[in-house]
């Protein structure tokens, strides 16, 4: 079976595959790309912010409650405190007056942690938004050159693909199967030459003594069992 139209096919394909390598590796697009996770990244520490900001205002919630509460049973309290009041009630007082004290601190120290939780919160919001906007920016003008870089490649991918189809009406259907099937798993060249002397292909491991009988007798190619290409006689 012959395999010029294939390797022939392959030769143009890989032009094609390196047309496509040298657009990703471009400036434009790892700009792109870059700018494209900074957005990401910024948009979701503005969405972890946003949750801390609501865990804050919940825990604070129960500390409010109780002082609310506080409140009310201290206006409650007011009312029954009077001249006449015996030592066991005027101990009760004293207790609860002691509680209410307590809550209120605890409601004036937790007060004052979240208003620090929450300026430092807003700062690093701020931040964040600031970073998003300046990367989304970013992303869209690199996204744009991007898009003009691979219009001016179109031409070039063009011929080469017309090229690639021009050639597959000569390549037989099995070795053009296997070929795409191998392109499939990321082969990259799928021909390779058989090194006669090393044994081996481009992988540079050392095949079996049946693969290795086959070759040197002349067998046209056959797939290599350690990288999966296929080896072939020159």
């Amino acid at each position: 079976m012959n395999i010029d139209k294939i390797l022939e096919y392959q030769k143009v394909d890989m032009e094609f595959i390196k047309l496509e390598e040298d657009m990703r590796k471009s400036e434009e697009y790892q700009k792109y790309l870059a700018y494209q996770n900074e957005r990401k990244r910024a948009v979701e520490e503005v969405i972890r912010l946003n949750s801390i900001t609501e865990e804050a205002f919940s825990s604070f919630a129960s500390v409010d409650a109780q002082y609310q509460d506080a409140i009310k049973e201290i206006e409650e309290l007011s009312k029954h405190v009077n001249d006449d009041a015996q030592d066991d009630e005027l101990d009760y007082y004293s207790k609860q007056l002691d509680k209410y004290t307590t809550i209120i601190e605890n409601y004036e120290k937790e007060l004052s942690r979240l208003k620090g939780e929450l300026s430092q919160i807003q700062s690093k919001f701020k931040a964040e938004m600031d970073s998003a906007s300046k990367a989304g920016a970013l992303e869209k003008s690199y996204a744009d050159k991007f898009t003009k870089l691979r219009e001016s490649k179109m031409a070039i991918a063009k011929e080469l693909d017309n090229k690639k189809k021009a050639i597959a009406k000569d390549v037989e259907p099995q070795l053009m199967a296997i070929y795409l099937d191998a392109r499939k798993r990321g082969k990259k060249p799928v021909f390779v030459p058989y090194n006669k002397e090393g044994h081996a292909c481009a992988c540079g491991i050392e095949v079996d003594t049946n693969i290795r009988d086959k070759m040197d007798a002349g067998l046209p190619y056959i797939e290599c069992p350690n990288c999966g290409r296929i080896m072939y006689n020159k």
